[in-house]
């Protein structure tokens, strides 16, 4: 009998329990971090009664492999750094709670505050409103990241290092749940997820749509090829007026606009803004000839923190790390012929100045947005150079792959890029960290929307007349289905996985859902009456388990 105690014991040891009395034994609790950079993470920890925030932070950073640098003020803890953030003050790891009416900053020290069961805690650096007095209600700005969202994709290729690798698997079929068309002549830039929202930019307007398939909002004047950023309930996005745009997340009501690129001919913004201790970072595309300019825009204010002047940047979107901005340079635009001159190349910045840091001139030029990993930066040029960069400058290797314009996704070791031009063929090409080949995918069509990393796949579309999407084992670069989706248009836009849907926009104005169809029986039992069952067996156990104690000790 003993072992039989024991046994379920063990068995039911993961499970809060409480037994006769209220003794509760352990309480499963949601730690979230969010780094402010696009890279969210989540941990469930089990805790015994009378845990604090701070035991739940503790565990969860050691299951995640998170390095806590806190310090004390008598009981009172305060966080000064997580993992490898590098936090500096007026950015810092705020500490949160989540209710019913969404997260709030605590008003007491992680140590101080006892946990119940289901509790949720989050960290999350950012920088506040100097306006903020630290005693009126915090105003935010505040995660998107949300336990029944955990892993919005806030910005072009998913983080501010541009890895292009997604936060969750995406799906193993190709069936298209839903389509949305916008009408719009073509779409060229990439959608942003937050909750159950899309925010997918086009030449006709910005539109909010949500993840069945409906509009919520559309913005006519705000129109474009800049991909959106989504940052504490807003939406930061360029437009073809040259414009920065500023919009309310929920209803699509501006709050602000700056203009960045006077008299713009076309394309105005095509560049999509990223957001880093409390600035939005982007570059202009200056269609007259001459160069361009790389802004720095408090998001507070409204106003231009510092420029620099650089040659256009046209479609590159900046990567943000350590401190520092890298972003790739098309060159000087000629309009009389419609080609590029130089300087082209890889341009790193200082984030709080603006200073060039240094300069790595390329072949041809950079349209592709820079992805960071691991200490090097990574870039694709239309002069058909894949570039291994180390942070300080210095060009590990370089690979010759073919024009492209396709960004570069990255995920450990593994690095995949599309290339092809217009017109031609294309191919996805997978290398390892230190430039080894590793697999190779050639189609009839160019790659020149940027693909996507998720789970054991790289998903890629095809920007040529029956334009198609593909999914291919990312182990060995063996296709595991190809989609043409209808009705038949070019694909710039990149793919994006969220939430475990596939979400592709072409030229024909359509946005596409794509999914694993309908669960099959055997896939998704009823929930509601195995948690019952569950529940029901449970409570027998931890009943039979009490009784069976409480006959087996000593009587009066």
């Amino acid at each position: 009998m003993r072992w039989t105690v024991i046994l379920v014991a063990a068995i039911l040891l993961p499970f809060p329990l409480a037994f006769p009395g209220g003794a509760e034994i352990s309480q499963a609790v949601q730690v979230m971090f969010d780094f402010g950079t696009g890279r969210v993470v989540w941990e469930e920890v089990i805790l015994g009664p009378n845990a604090t925030a701070w035991n739940a932070t503790e565990a969860a950073a050691a299951s995640l492999d998170l390095h806590l640098n806190a310090t004390w003020f008598g009981t009172d803890v305060f966080v000064m750094d997580i993992g490898d953030s590098g936090a500096k003050f007026p950015d810092w790891w705020h500490f949160l709670l989540w209710t019913p009416a969404g997260w709030n900053l605590s008003n007491r020290s992680a140590s101080a505050v006892v946990l119940s069961p289901g509790s949720t805690v989050g960290w999350f650096l950012s920088r506040d409103d100097p306006s903020w007095d630290f005693v009126s209600p915090w105003p935010g700005p505040k995660p998107e990241a949300t336990p029944d969202h955990p892993y919005p994709v806030t910005t072009f290729r998913y983080d501010n290092r541009g890895s292009g690798a997604a936060f969750e698997d995406g799906p193993k079929g190709r069936d298209i749940a839903w389509t949305y068309n916008t009408s719009a002549f073509e779409i060229s830039g990439t959608p942003a997820f937050s909750g159950d929202l899309i925010f997918l930019p086009t030449w006709a307007g910005l539109f909010a749509i949500d993840t069945s398939g409906e509009l919520r909002w559309i913005r006519r004047d705000v129109a474009g090829a800049s991909s959106p950023t989504v940052y504490g309930d807003r939406v930061y996005v360029g437009g073809r007026d040259g414009r920065l745009h500023v919009l309310d997340e929920s209803s699509g009501s501006p709050i602000w606009n700056l203009t960045l690129q006077p008299n713009p001919q076309f394309s105005g913004i095509t560049a999509s803004p990223r957001i880093a201790s409390g600035r939005v970072y982007v570059g202009t595309f200056n269609e007259t000839g001459g160069n361009g300019t790389f802004f720095a825009v408090d998001i507070f204010t409204g106003q231009v923190a510092w420029s620099h002047a650089v040659s256009s940047i046209h479609l590159s979107s900046a990567a943000i790390s350590n401190g520092t901005v890298f972003v790739g340079l098309m060159g000087r635009f000629q309009p009389s012929d419609l080609t590029y001159a130089p300087p082209y190349g890889v341009l790193a910045l200082d984030a709080d100045t603006g200073e060039e840091r240094w300069f790595v001139p390329t072949n041809n030029s950079v349209a592709s947005s820079p992805a960071v990993s691991g200490g090097r930066l990574y870039v694709t040029t239309k002069g058909g150079e894949l570039l291994a960069i180390r942070l300080d400058g210095a060009v590990l290797w370089r690979r010759e792959i073919g024009p492209s314009i396709a960004s570069p996704a990255v995920l450990g070791d593994q690095i995949v890029v599309g290339t092809g031009l217009l017109g031609s063929s294309g191919t996805l090409w997978a290398f390892g960290a230190g430039g080894e080949l590793q697999w190779r995918y050639p189609h009839t069509g160019p790659f020149s929307a940027s693909p996507t990393i998720a789970g054991p796949f790289v998903y890629a579309a095809t920007n040529e007349r029956e334009g198609r999407v593909v999914a291919v084992d990312r182990r060995n670069g063996t296709e595991a289905w190809s989609q043409p989706l209808v009705p038949q248009e070019y694909i710039l836009s990149s793919p994006v996985v969220y939430e475990g849907v596939l979400y592709i926009a072409s030229d024909s104005g359509w946005l596409y859902a794509l999914g694993d169809g309908a669960p099959s029986i055997s896939d998704e039992l009823p929930l509601l009456p195995i948690i019952l069952v569950a529940a029901m067996v449970v409570g027998g156990l931890v009943l039979a388990i009490w009784i069976l104690l409480r006959r087996r000790g000593p009587r009066a």
